[in-house]
């Protein structure tokens, strides 16, 4: 049986999911972007992020690496660096533009507008350079642009679980949403 819902994210500032490399002329990092030209972040990204949070908040908790819920942690998110064995029930996609926006997008594309419209039109340029500690001046060839998408964008990344998640690993899905679960099976819901 596999369960399926969604994450809704919504952006409370400015974001960048850089892919590694930048845009001659243009930008020093960009920002992951698929063939049409939308931005998206990563599911293993995502789900790391996940479970960076998910240890972070057990920590916070107090509770003792290999109890309850780290047990239920580790059946949720696998192991880090783990083979498909050992890799947790859960399995998170692509957080996407919500698809709607996406359809709308590709029609344009497929009447003659550009990906790198389409790329500008949803993010913006940021500059910034470091600054001399002793004088607070910019240091010299230190300045770097990055494509940001921007605050208040929203995402939805779909979530499956391999197998029936057990009650902590509920538990868990519940304490990261940091509100009730009222997802439903297929249905889009989830934490803003």
């Amino acid at each position: 049986m596999t369960l399926n819902l969604y994450l809704h994210i919504k952006l409370k500032s400015d974001a960048t999911f850089g892919r590694g490399e930048g845009t001659p002329g243009e930008v020093d990092a960009e920002m992951q972007h698929d063939v049409l030209g939308l931005p998206y972040y990563g599911g293993r990204a995502l789900k790391g992020v996940l479970a960076q949070e998910c240890a972070d908040l057990l920590h916070a908790l107090d509770q003792q690496e290999g109890g309850r819920w780290w047990r239920a942690g580790k059946e949720l998110f696998g192991t880090p660096g783990s083979t498909s064995a050992a890799a947790g029930v859960l399995t998170v996609g692509d957080a996407q533009l919500p698809e709607a926006l996406r359809a709308a997008v590709a029609y344009a594309v497929g009447r003659g507008l550009s990906t790198s419209q389409v790329l500008r039109a949803l993010t913006a340029v940021r500059k910034q350079t470091a600054n001399d500690i002793a004088t607070g001046a910019p240091q010299d060839e230190t300045l770097r642009a990055m494509r940001v998408v921007l605050r208040e964008t929203e995402f939805v990344a779909p979530l499956s679980f391999l197998a029936h998640p057990s009650d902590g690993c509920a538990g868990v899905v519940v304490c990261l949403r940091g509100r009730p679960a009222q997802a439903r099976h297929g249905t889009q819901s989830g934490a803003r």
